[in-house]
């Protein structure tokens, strides 16, 4: 619910724009990545068949729009915990080395995970660059934040593996006080405060109206707040320099 999908959609089309072939991986059994990209994976190999039946990543690539390919999700990819435990595979390395494999054709691998920190996403966690914690104003917010932050460190720290983690607000409203005093919470933080991506995202419902059209907010050329805020937070999140690139209107 923190909005994960939708930044992992809105970003991959974004980098698109900006010239990168990107590779979408959804292994959330949810598959609402799957649904945005239009694509139907009742008959195609998802991660939990890539496990079991020892395919090449490469070859389960689906194509979305020119740039960007997706390794869909079903609800089988459920069983990817009990699979990774029962079959005694190395987290540190089962996720590694395909991805290793896809970073020889892509530019940017988009991984969107569940909720949980499972087996799964910790092999991913494990097999990462950059990890990506979206945050919304809500009463809970930084105790959950607390909760997947300590859970992610310990395990990067147990297996000896160094990844940037950035912090992303999501869902401000300006209208709340409870944005304002999350967001300054989290500024303020000595440990979280200099993990955060400067930007944010402002609620706003055509976010997941989009979502479920499979729409990006790129698909319009008229200028509006959404599309602004995914255009400056990719290019901060990439590193480049928003003066370089009119965002509002690219």
């Amino acid at each position: 619910g923190v909005g994960k999908t939708a930044v992992s959609f809105m970003f991959a089309i974004r980098c698109c724009l900006l010239g990168a072939k990107v590779a979408l991986i959804e292994i959330d059994q949810q598959a609402n990545l799957t649904r945005s990209c239009k694509i139907d994976a009742s008959n195609c190999p998802v991660m939990i068949d890539f496990l079991t039946k020892k395919l090449n990543i490469r070859d389960l690539m689906i194509p979305v729009i020119k740039g960007l390919d997706i390794l869909p999700s079903r609800v089988e990819n459920a069983l990817l915990d009990n699979t990774l435990m029962v079959g005694k595979f190395p987290l540190d390395k089962v996720f590694s080395k395909p991805l290793n494999s896809l970073k020889e054709i892509y530019d940017i691998i988009i991984v969107d995970c569940p909720p949980s920190i499972g087996q799964a996403v910790t092999a991913v966690a494990l097999a990462s660059d950059s990890i990506v914690m979206p945050v919304n104003p809500t009463d809970y917010s930084l105790a959950g934040l607390d909760l997947t932050y300590n859970e992610i460190t310990d395990v990067l720290e147990e297996y000896e593996k160094s990844c940037e983690i950035k912090i992303l607000f999501n869902k401000f409203d300006a209208r709340t006080t409870l944005s304002f005093h999350t967001l300054s919470d989290l500024i303020k933080h000595p440990i979280y405060g200099p993990k955060m991506v400067k930007s944010y995202i402002r609620n706003n419902q055509s976010i997941e109206n989009l979502l479920i059209q499979g729409k990006s907010v790129f698909d319009t050329i008229r200028f509006t707040t959404e599309k602004e805020d995914f255009a400056i937070v990719t290019n901060e999140i990439l590193e480049l320099d928003n003066q370089l690139i009119d965002h509002a209107k690219s």
